[in-house]
């Protein structure tokens, strides 16, 4: 248990870092039907802060995941960096979660790289996708529910650095504190303190119910009587089709050509 929390730790000192080179931060969050969910975070890191940061065990319980571990990997490198998302990804996949990570040029010494998460259960969303962040979902019935998440103010430091913004993705968005709301998508600019929405969740097809079945019982009609007529009418067409004269390889001699006609001379009288 010591191990696997020493790991934990381990491994969460490279979003920290990212968090503490980054210039930019954007966060998704997705719900949808069935408890399902995706979260993907892509921050723009500036690789040439990276050697002057050094970042030990004494952060995490900053950060409130409540481990206290003497972790310490001095400074950081683009090597080190992504050898720890390597170790962070695969501390997700051994929760249940479908966790993948890439990276792009940004521009100039910059490099975006986006971390993806994918999993069902909203405990599993709250306690491993985004630990730390007092996050919850509560099933509100009707397909609603009710999404809250913190960013505490003894946080907020790490935020100073870099331009922060989070997104929440729903079918409908109904109510909230969000900066900006469109369709079905909340967004916070530099969030600080909580975060609120209650959204509405995509309805799940059931495909035990009549209307379904009945749907595609007459889909599956039409279809069969679609391929009957065509059926029949590719038959008829060619049944009733005129013969056409064949073609043999001899060819065919032009008419005979016909005598000119002779007429007599014209005789011309002269008058006396």
């Amino acid at each position: 248990m010591h191990a696997a929390r020493r790991w934990l730790a381990a491994s969460l000192l490279a979003a920290l870092t990212l968090a503490l080179a980054a210039c930019s931060s954007e966060t998704t969050i997705t719900l949808d039907a069935g408890e399902a969910w995706v979260v993907e975070n892509v921050s723009r890191v500036d690789l040439a802060m990276l050697p002057g940061i050094s970042v030990g065990g004494d952060l995490i319980p900053e950060l409130g995941l409540g481990l206290s571990v003497d972790v310490d990997t001095g400074a950081w490198s683009k090597d080190l960096l992504e050898s720890q998302l390597d170790q962070l990804a695969g501390y997700y996949r051994s929760q249940g979660v479908e966790a993948t990570w890439s990276s792009r040029p940004a521009g100039g010494s910059e490099t975006a790289y986006t971390i993806h998460l994918e999993g069902t259960g909203w405990e599993r969303l709250c306690t491993v996708a985004l630990t730390g962040t007092q996050a919850s979902v509560v099933n509100l019935g009707d397909d609603q529910v009710h999404f809250t998440m913190d960013v505490p103010v003894d946080q907020s430091g790490f935020g100073y650095m870099m331009d922060n913004t989070v997104h929440l993705r729903a079918r409908q968005i109904v109510d909230g504190n969000a900066h900006q709301v469109r369709g079905g998508q909340a967004t916070w600019q530099n969030p600080q303190g909580t975060m609120w929405a209650t959204v509405a969740l995509a309805r799940p097809i059931n495909l035990a119910s009549p209307w379904v079945v009945g749907g595609a019982v007459a889909a599956g009609a039409v279809a069969v009587t679609t391929a009957v007529i065509l059926a029949v009418r590719s038959s008829v067409s060619t049944r009733y089709r005129p013969s056409r004269p064949r073609r043999t390889g001899i060819p065919r001699r032009p008419p005979p050509r016909r005598p000119p006609v002779r007429r007599p001379p014209r005789v011309s009288r002269r008058r006396r």
